[in-house]
Formats: structure tokens, C-alpha cells, sequence
């Protein structure tokens, strides 16, 4: 064990504690000399509660068995735990899983509570499960004397409906430890109903109505006080519609928990098409698939098509209704008599209400589900969609003029804001109708240009593009929870519209990341089989209960995103969001980084007995521990997903010991891209922290620490300033660039000949001779000596190149790009960004493949994997086909926000990573002769192929006798370092990683030991004064390259495996100290 101390994280005493008691859940020495068994759960002083709660657990689960004959599943102990550690929250899972059965037990293990359903027939339902168990309940059904026992309270256990808690508040006079209530939608309906649940729990009217002052407001601490005044639990079914008055807020700030319709976006659906299409033709696939069929017309028909379709699949002796007679002839469906006819929309109840899991087997599109917009509407809401459709189209294609985009850009802005209000200040009317006379306009100009899109039909008036909403929504109803798993469905589209298939298609990959097949092409027996197959089984799937922490928020909420919208319970402060996939319950938060750091004040600078770190809680963060250890007490398996290198395995480190306590079946996830397909990998691929690199991290952060403290504090000792600092990194660098700056001081003359726009120069030490050389200059001759035909391919970027490329090509600085990479990276759209590979997976391989196929042709693919720079990590590549327009488009359909300067980052990583799996681009180059001195160019293309995505630089140069012009200059005989110099110094001569390329920069700048001007850095006086003396003191070894690059070394081997980080930790203190 890698031995650490962590101060105040013992979980009975908040005392100091060993890392090899916390690696065996247990608290700190003095704790375990004054206990002798954990079984008493009275003398665990802050533990005691886990304790107390485990053992309810088990009470509870006896209980449980006792009346069902079963134990609680892993997702009902997960709400027992969550509800004997005193907390509120709604119950987010399908149908089946035990709900109200978990509700009603509860109620029954706890006493005092009370059971709200919506309807008198669920209240006489469940009175009769209490009686087959055997439990007392008062249920009232109507009868005066069970309105007297209530006004008694006469009762431990109460049912009622939601109507007579409403006219019957006042006479219900307990404080109830638990109010369980079946269908909250019955409850959110009314202020008065919200209002009377809340005060079930112990908030008075004053309470709520201050919470709601305070809310609008915006004073959130303040509502945490308010939080003390609940004297019982609410748990409640999660919603089935989504709320929309303010007041909802207040289960969100009173009871730590927001009430929402979670949307589930689980599908296991094969997305398949025909080319054939006609009416007829679905009848034959309706005969050949069978029963269990809904079937849908494109969103932009009339109900007229739906009852013409319904006569005629009449009269083909198919039995079909439309979607407003679903209730009606629901039976008739089930037994496999009829179909059902409705729209492809998510506006059509057939696409968006249904769960039936057991009867629908299949969705068929008869035609391609299509959205369509007619200019002549003054519909702003309309006009928005076109711009959307079209905008992407015209942009891609360079259509538009620059003073057009930004217009095209300020309309979607403003419109985006406005279009979706029902009432409209008089200014914001006035200024939409100018956008749309505008965009109007802006159609009819480029109507020609429009109608050459592989993706919008458009006829003058009218505009016709997928509905990919529509479509996801319809051919979910086949796929749906069920006995406790996930069923097979398959989504058959007849296509009647190539452009309306082709963006289908696209965005399919965007959204579900899945392709689709042409249905002839598939075993369709088989198929249909395993569709039946997943609807008989009767093997449940246990959801596991599973934690999964990550670094950042918005990772976080990116995850929870690609199982559809999750519900949030706000624990500590901290957002936790839930949700399920497909075999699991799914809590995701984030710990923002690193939670510990080196103390300051103990041992040398943090370290005891020269190896022993001591680590504290940073500030702000022990909060996000506690909320931590509460939701790692309440699920199976807590899974630690930070990111996959040092500083990433270190957090993972600290945050399995911090919950071993609380949960000790904890494990470390890898992934290296935030798509859903690389998060399901790495859960099925999970393992222990590597002690290896935490070890590295451990070497690298202490003598950070002791070099940085011992020879800062010796500068700022000497010059007197308490913010001077250095360190083993940065001052190597430091010193590059002082000698860089001093550099400049020696000066050469250039004379530059230019014949058409190609430059010559020669260079002189003597500026006589440059001068007499300038002087004879009239006419040149250029020779060609030879030339050769060189492939020309590109690599993928890892991190050195990317912030190199990104400077020459962007003028970003370091910060600035690995800032807009971390954040493309957490929200999914580029893989990791501190890497030193270059490899390609097999993923990126496909999705080049696919985007270079359908952009440029089969002929220019060329896959490379650049295995041999390998490991499991991989270059910076994008995580999908979606190029920087498609990005756009996708971010404005997503309602997204990321800056331009995201999307040239973006830019450049696509068009980089697919330049380097393109075919290599044949070119010639050129060596030319002037004045005796030879000079090389890349002259011509030869065959294109990569350079059609990332440009190469060619120069047309041609022989002959030229009148040149010529100029004479004097200019530094070394240039000033660039970012992008720097960071190549740094990796040829191993100082530093990835993830301090960038920070090593900006912390020269932030101490202003450098200046940045124009894109080059220069030495300020202060940056001198500190290299003159680190390099005249006794420690100018601690801060020389061959000091850090060694260290980097041995931080390597021990990574590897192959070294001590203790032996190499106490050579550095016997020099040091």
C-alpha cells in the first residue's frame, strides 16, 4: 500500500488517518484502540448513521422477505439506504421493478406514515395487498367513521387519494415520518396540493412562502437553513409529465431533490430501410413482420392521408385504426387483431405516449419522417427551422458572403431566444418580423443553390427536411423496459425521398450513433425470433447500483445524457444525477478536480519521515467528499472515472480510499473519449487504481513541492518579494527563454530577392557584404537542380502538435487551447487531449472511413493506425463523422452552446485526424539555384488526396532570367521563442508532460518573468535577475534540464513498474536538506 496520512478523514472521529486503514474501511488508530466492535453502532460518534442505516437495511429486507417471500432487489436497497440515511428523493426506474411495493412495505417497516394515491380504485388496490400481509392499515374509502379515525389519528398508517388530502388537509394532524406518494403528476397539478405535501413533512406556510421569496431571489444558501425544518421523508414516484409551475423548485431547495420526467433514450432497435416505396409495399412488409406493428406517416401529411391509408390497408384486409382510437381498440391490439396508424412527430401521442413493451414489435415509416416549412407562413417558429435547415447547407458550401454569415448568425441568436414564447414584448415582435422578411429574402437569392442540397427539398415555397426527433421518438416504442430488461425492436423506413433518408441517415449517427441497413440484406427469421425471444423471457436483469465519479460537471452531465434525461437529487450542495441504462441504476457526480493536496505545515513541507505524504482536503471540497461518501453508502459498486493519466489516477487514488468506509466494492474506470460507446467499454472493462502511477504522481508532486518551497523561499528571501516562486520545471524553461532574449541582441543582414511572390534571402554576418552583394542585383537567373516525387501524408495531433499547430495556425496560446480542448473533450466531441500518441483505434479508423467515403469517394481512404506509438492511449481525434459545419448544425438542433473559437479548435482536430487516414498526396519538390545558393520548394500536386482536407504550402516557381525586386534588412540573427518553439524544446528535451505544457507557460507569465508580444515570448529584467541568481546558487542543480529530465525519467520507470518512488524520494531530501 502506497502510505499516505489524510487529516480529519477518519469517519468516526474526523481525526488524521492512515491510507492503510482507510484501504480496509476502517477508522484511525485511536478510534480502533476505543472500540471494540463495530456491531454497536452507539459509539461510532460521526459513522453512526451508516451504521444505524445498515442495520435498518437488514431489519428492513427481513421484513421485506416476510411478506413477499423475496429479498429486496439491488435497485429497492438502494432506496432503503438512501431513506434510512434521512433523505427525500423520487423513484427513478421502469415499470416492474417494484415501486409500489417497495412504497407500501416501507410504510408499513416505519409506521407512521402515510400513502397517497391518485384514484379510489389504487387506495382499495393496495388496501387489499396490506391485508394479504397482515398489516393494519386506515384507508379511507368513503366511509364517515374512517374520516373520524383520521381526525383521531387513530392510525400508524394512512392511505388516501390525492383529492382528500386536498379538502381535507386541515383534520390530518400527525407529522409522519414518511409520505410515500404513488403518482406525483396527481400532486403537481395544484399549488394548494404541493403546498399540503410539503407541510406533511414539517414546513409551515411562513416556510413555504419565504422558501419561494428566496428561490425568485436567487438566495440559495439561505434556503439550506430551512432544510433543518423537515420532520419527516417524502419519496414519490417520479413524473410522468413535465412540471411547469415555479413552485416545483421548492422539493429541489427544501427536500434536496427536483421532480422532472426523466426521458429515457435507451433503444435496442435495428434502424433498416427499403429504397422500394409504395402503399403496396407496405402491405407486404406489415404481412411479413406480423403482429405488434405501429405504423407511421411522415409528420408532414394530413389526418386525411392517415384515414385514406386506413382505408386502404382496409381493403388489403389489414384491420387498422388511427392513433385517436388507441384507447379504444387497445385490446384489439394486444390480442394482435389491428394497427395502429399516427404520425412520425414527436407531437403524435403514437410516437411519444406509448409503453407497451409486450405487444409492439416493430415501427414502419411508410415514407421518411420529414418536417415541412412553407415561407409564405409568418410563423416564427417556421422561419427558425428553415434557418436551421438551410444555414448549415449554405455555410458548408461557401455560399454565403462574409457580412451574410454574421447576419445568418445574429438571426439564429436573437431567434433561438424569442421564437419559442407564446406572448411577445412589442420590440422583440417588431424585431422578429425583420428577421424573417430578412431570412425570407436570403431564401429566393440562393432558392438554386438550396436546391442542389444532398439533404432539403425545396420547391420556392416550401422546405422539406428529416425529423430526426420524430423518428427516434416512433421507433422507441419498440424498445422498451421490460421484466426487467431491455427488449429488441426493429424500425423498417420506406423511403420515398432520398434527401429527407440521406440527413436521416446523418443524423441518426449523430444522435444514436447507429447506421442503418437495408432490411434485405438481413436475416429478418432470426431477428424477429430474437424480438419474440426478448419479449417471452422471463429472466429479470438485476439493474446493478452503481456511482460513477468523474472530474468535471459538465463530463458529468454529458454522461448522464447518453441514457436521455436524468433526475438530479442535490446532496451537500453537490448535483447528483441519476439514470438508468440498460443493466444499470446510474449516479454520476463530479469532484472538480483534485479533492487533496500536500499540507503546508507538517513534516517538510507536507512529507513525513522524508516519504510519507500528509494530505488535506482542499477548500470548498469537503462537502463534495461528505456527499460522496452519502452516495457511495447507497449503491453496489462505486466506480472511480477520472481522467486516464497521473493526475487522474492520483484523484482516483484519494477518492477510493475517502469511500472504501462506505462502500468497499470500489473500482477504477479508463476511457480516453466521452461517447457512450467508450463509457459502456470501460465499465465492462473496470479495474483496481494503478499503484504505479500514483506512486509516479507521488514522486513528481513531492519534489515539486520540496524543490519549488526550498528555492523559492530562497528568492524571495533575496529579493524581498513573497511572490516570487520556482520550480524544476519552469525554470529550465525560464532559462531557454532568457538566453533566447539575449540572443537577440546579435544581429545579421538579410537581402531578399522576390520573383512572383517567392522569396530568396541570403544571409551575411558582415553588413558591408550584404550591402555590396545588394548593389549587383539586377537581373536573376533561376536554374532548376532536380526534383523529386515525394508522398505527403499528416499525422494526428497529440498534444505537443496540436498546441503547436494551434499557435501558428490560430494564434492561440497554450492555455487558451488546452482550455477549449478540455471543454470539447467533456462534452463529448474530441478524445483526450494530454496524450503523447498518435494512434488511431479502430473506432477513429471507422468513423474517418465512413466521412472520407461519402465526402470524397472510397479511392481516397487509407487506413493508419500508427500502432507502434501506441499504449492505450490514442491521439486527439473527434469522436464522430461530424465535421466543424455538421458541429454547428448539430449544437444549434441540441440548443447547444460553444464559442467560434471551439469550433476552429474542432477544425482543426477533424480536418487533421481525417488528412491522416486519407490516401498520401503525390508532389513534386523542386531545388532551384540563384546566385549559386540552392533553395527547395514544394512546387505542384501531383494527385491529390489528403491535402483535400488539410492544406500543404505550394510555391509555383518557374525558370528563367527574372527583373527581381530586392530589399536589404537588418533583423535579429535568432528569432524570439514561439509558444509552439517552446513546447517542441520541452519534448525533445523531456521536460514536462502533456498536462504541463501549458501550465508551465502561463505560470512564467503570471510571475512576469516573461512578456508574450505578437505570439513571441521575451525574458522580462525579472526573469533574468532570477536565472542570474538560482544559476550562482548551490542549488542551480535542483532547477538544470538534466536535473528535471531525469526525474522524469525515473517517474517513468516507476510508472512502468521498475522503480522506488520511495528510494528516489529519499536521495532528493539527503540533497535537498
Amino acid at each position: 500500500m502506497l502510505e499516505s496520512i489524510y487529516k480529519n478523514r477518519c469517519p468516526r472521529c474526523h481525526g488524521d488517518i492512515t491510507s492503510n486503514r482507510l484501504q480496509n474501511g476502517e477508522f484511525c488508530d485511536k478510534c480502533m484502540s476505543e472500540i471494540k466492535s463495530f456491531e454497536n453502532c452507539e459509539n461510532l460518534m460521526f459513522y453512526e448513521k451508516f451504521c444505524k442505516a445498515k442495520e435498518k437495511l437488514e431489519e428492513f429486507n427481513d421484513f421485506f422477505h416476510s411478506k413477499t417471500g423475496n429479498d429486496l432487489s439491488d435497485i429497492q436497497k438502494m432506496w432503503a439506504k438512501r431513506y434510512f440515511l434521512d433523505n427525500s428523493f423520487a423513484l427513478l426506474a421502469p415499470t416492474g421493478i417494484g415501486k409500489t411495493t417497495f412504497g407500501l412495505l416501507l410504510s408499513a417497516f416505519e409506521k407512521n406514515s402515510y400513502i397517497i394515491f391518485p384514484t379510489k380504485l389504487l387506495v382499495l388496490q393496495a388496501l387489499e395487498r396490506f391485508k394479504s400481509w397482515g398489516i393494519d392499515v386506515l384507508a379511507y374509502t368513503g366511509k364517515k367513521q374512517e374520516k373520524e379515525k383520521i381526525k383521531s389519528g387513530e392510525y400508524d398508517i394512512l392511505i388516501t387519494t390525492t383529492q382528500f388530502l386536498y379538502k381535507n388537509r386541515e383534520i390530518i394532524n400527525k407529522d409522519f415520518k414518511l409520505v410515500f406518494v404513488d403518482d406525483v403528476d396527481s400532486i403537481l397539478k395544484s399549488a394548494k396540493k404541493i403546498d399540503d405535501v410539503l407541510s406533511l413533512v414539517g414546513f409551515s406556510k411562513e416556510d413555504i412562502d419565504e422558501a419561494l421569496r428566496l428561490i425568485e431571489k436567487k438566495e440559495y444558501e439561505k434556503l439550506q437553513e430551512f432544510q433543518k425544518k423537515k420532520k419527516g421523508n417524502l419519496i414519490v414516484s417520479s413524473a410522468t409529465a413535465n412540471p411547469k409551475s415555479k413552485r416545483v423548485l421548492l422539493f429541489k431547495y427544501l427536500l434536496g431533490f427536483e421532480i422532472s420526467r426523466p426521458n429515457l433514450s435507451l433503444r435496442n432497435v435495428i434502424d433498416s430501410y427499403d429504397v422500394e416505396y409504395s402503399w403496396q409495399k407496405s402491405v407486404e412488409w406489415i404481412r411479413r413482420l406480423g403482429r405488434g406493428g405501429l405504423l407511421f406517416l411522415p409528420g408532414n401529411e394530413s389526418k386525411e392521408k392517415v384515414y385514406e391509408y386506413i382505408e386502404f390497408l382496409k381493403k388489403n384486409s389489414i384491420k387498422a385504426y388511427s392513433y385517436e382510437e388507441f384507447e379504444e381498440k387497445i385490446e384489439e391490439f394486444k390480442k394482435g387483431e389491428c394497427f395502429f396508424v399516427g404520425f412520425a412527430s414527436y407531437k403524435n401521442p403514437l410516437a411519444r405516449g406509448i409503453d407497451l413493451p409486450e405487444f409492439i414489435r416493430y415501427t414502419l415509416f411508410v415514407g421518411v419522417p420529414k418536417m415541412e416549412f412553407r415561407l409564405s407562413e409568418d410563423n416564427y417558429r417556421s422561419l427558425y427551422f428553415i434557418l436551421l435547415s438551410v444555414y448549415p447547407y449554405l455555410l458548408k458550401n461557401n455560399i454565403l458572403n462574409e457580412d451574410e454569415k454574421i447576419e445568418f448568425q445574429k438571426a439564429i441568436e436573437f431567434m433561438k431566444k424569442y421564437v419559442f414564447f407564446s406572448v411577445l414584448h412589442p420590440n422583440v415582435e417588431k424585431k422578429l418580423s425583420e428577421i424573417s422578411q430578412k431570412i425570407k429574402k436570403f431564401i429566393k437569392k440562393y432558392e438554386n443553390e438550396i436546391k442542389n442540397s444532398p439533404e432539403i427539398s425545396f420547391d420556392s415555397e416550401k422546405l422539406i427536411v428529416a425529423d430526426i426527433t420524430g423518428y427516434i421518438q416512433a421507433s422507441g416504442r419498440s424498445s422498451r423496459f421490460y421484466k426487467g430488461h431491455l427488449t429488441k425492436g426493429l424500425a423498417l423506413t420506406l423511403v420515398d425521398n432520398q434527401k429527407a433518408f440521406y440527413s436521416l441517415k446523418k443524423r441518426l449517427s449523430w444522435f444514436v450513433k447507429n447506421e442503418f441497413v437495408d432490411i434485405n440484406t438481413l436475416d429478418l427469421d432470426e431477428i424477429l425470433k430474437e424480438i419474440d425471444e426478448s419479449r417471452k423471457s422471463e429472466e429479470k436483469i438485476a439493474l446493478k447500483t452503481t456511482f460513477v465519479v468523474v472530474e468535471s460537471p459538465t463530463k458529468a452531465k454529458t454522461i448522464s445524457e447518453f441514457f436521455g434525461k436524468a433526475s438530479r437529487r442535490v446532496i451537500e450542495g453537490v448535483s447528483v444525477y441519476e439514470i438508468l441504462s440498460e443493466n444499470r441504476v446510474l449516479l454520476i457526480s463530479a469532484s472538480i478536480g483534485h479533492d487533496f493536496d500536500l499540507v503546508h505545515d507538517e513534516g517538510v513541507w507536507g512529507v513525513k519521515d522524508k516519504y510519507i505524504p500528509i494530505f488535506h482536503v482542499l477548500e470548498n471540497k469537503d462537502k463534495i467528499l461528505d456527499a460522496f461518501n452519502l452516495t457511495s453508502a447507497e449503491v453496489e459498486e462505486v466506480i472511480i472515472a477520472t481522467d486516464p493519466d497521473r493526475e487522474g489516477e492520483k484523484i482516483a487514488f484519494d477518492l477510493t480510499l475517502n469511500n472504501k468506509p462506505y462502500n468497499f466494492n470500489i473500482k477504477r474506470a479508463e476511457f480516453h473519449e466521452i461517447t457512450k460507446y467508450a463509457f459502456e467499454e470501460a465499465l465492462n472493462n473496470l479495474r483496481e487504481v494503478n499503484k504505479n502511477w500514483v506512486a509516479a504522481q507521488f514522486l513528481r508532486r513531492i519534489s515539486d513541492r520540496w524543490v519549488g518551497f526550498k528555492i523559492s523561499q530562497y528568492l524571495q528571501k533575496l529579493l524581498k518579494n513573497a511572490h516570487l516562486s520556482a520550480g524544476r520545471v519552469q525554470t529550465p524553461v525560464l532559462r531557454w527563454i532568457c538566453e533566447r532574449t539575449e540572443s537577440l541582441k546579435e544581429k545579421i543582414y538579410v537581402v531578399r530577392v522576390s520573383v512572383s511572390d517567392v522569396n530568396f534571402e541570403f544571409v551575411f554576418e558582415d553588413k558591408q557584404k550584404a550591402k555590396e552583394f545588394f548593389e549587383k542585383i539586377d537581373k536573376v537567373v533561376i536554374k532548376k537542380v532536380s526534383q523529386e516525387i515525394e508522398n505527403y501524408i499528416f499525422t494526428p495531433f497529440n498534444t505537443s502538435a496540436l498546441l503547436k499547430e494551434a499557435a501558428l495556425k490560430l494564434r492561440f496560446s497554450p492555455q487558451k487551447t488546452m482550455k477549449l480542448a478540455q471543454e470539447l473533450f467533456e462534452s463529448g466531441f474530441i478524445t483526450y487531449h494530454r496524450t503523447d500518441s498518435i494512434r488511431i483505434s479502430p473506432l477513429g479508423e471507422h468513423i474517418a472511413k465512413e466521412y472520407i467515403k461519402e465526402r470524397f469517394g472510397s479511392e481516397f481512404v487509407k487506413l493508419r493506425s500508427f500502432e507502434s506509438s501506441g499504449g492505450a492511449h490514442e491521439a486527439i481525434r473527434a469522436t464522430s463523422a461530424m465535421d466543424a459545419n455538421d458541429l454547428k448544425s448539430y449544437l444549434l438542433m441540441k440548443n447547444l452552446n460553444l464559442t467560434n473559437e471551439h469550433i476552429k479548435l474542432y477544425d482543426l482536430i477533424f480536418r487533421r485526424f481525417i488528412a491522416s487516414q486519407m490516401k498520401e498526396a503525390v508532389v513534386k519538390k523542386e531545388k532551384f539555384s540563384l546566385f549559386d545558393k540552392e533553395f527547395e520548394f514544394l512546387t505542384e500536386i501531383l494527385e491529390h488526396g489528403c491535402d483535400l482536407v488539410y492544406e500543404i504550402e505550394i510555391k509555383k516557381v518557374n525558370e528563367g532570367e527574372f527583373k527581381a525586386k530586392k530589399e536589404i534588412f537588418e533583423k535579429s540573427k535568432f528569432t524570439p521563442f514561439t509558444y509552439a518553439e517552446v513546447i517542441d524544446t520541452m519534448k525533445e528535451k523531456g521536460i514536462g508532460r502533456p498536462s504541463t505544457y501549458a501550465i508551465t507557460i502561463e505560470k512564467l507569465l503570471e510571475r512576469k518573468y516573461i512578456i508574450e508580444k505578437h505570439g513571441f515570448l521575451f525574458a522580462t529584467r525579472l526573469g533574468f535577475k532570477v536565472i542570474d541568481i538560482l544559476d550562482k546558487s548551490e542549488y542551480k542543480e535542483f532547477v538544470s534540464e538534466e536535473f528535471t529530465a531525469k526525474l522524469e525519467e525515473l517517474m517513468d520507470e516507476i510508472e512502468e513498474g521498475k522503480g522506488d518512488y520511495k528510494k528516489e524520494l529519499i536521495k532528493l531530501f539527503s540533497l535537498l536538506f
